[in-house]
């Protein structure tokens, strides 16, 4: 990507609830990403916080903002989706918050030199 116009980046961060992050790393694996995959939806990135386990993060990319929009509705939508949400919080939340950015791409090439 390169360019304002040429997309968004959107940072989501996950809290897990207490105790649960292990299953939440697993159903992200065996789950979530291959439903992103089947929505369309790139995944950029996909870490763990050094400060905090329980802190997971990653990176989609997206055209535009309406890309993104329908896109989520769409997952969030699936029944795919709903059972497996139904089946892996089957005993509570695997989620205690969500916090999510939207960034504005900016070309890579251009790094702050130090005389800006």
């Amino acid at each position: 990507m390169t360019g304002d116009a040429d997309g968004i980046l959107e940072w989501r961060h996950y809290v897990a609830a207490p105790g649960c992050a292990d299953r939440l790393v697993r159903r992200f694996h065996a789950h979530t990403f291959p439903l992103f995959d089947a929505h369309g939806m790139r995944v950029l990135a996909f870490g763990r916080d050094d400060d905090g386990p329980g802190h997971l993060h990653y990176v989609l990319a997206w055209r535009d903002e309406e890309q993104m929009r329908r896109t989520w509705e769409a997952f969030v939508a699936d029944a795919r989706w709903t059972r497996v949400r139904e089946v892996t919080e089957r005993d509570g939340p695997l989620i205690a918050s969500i916090e999510r950015r939207v960034l504005r791409a900016l070309d890579p090439a251009r790094r702050l030199s130090g005389d800006d």
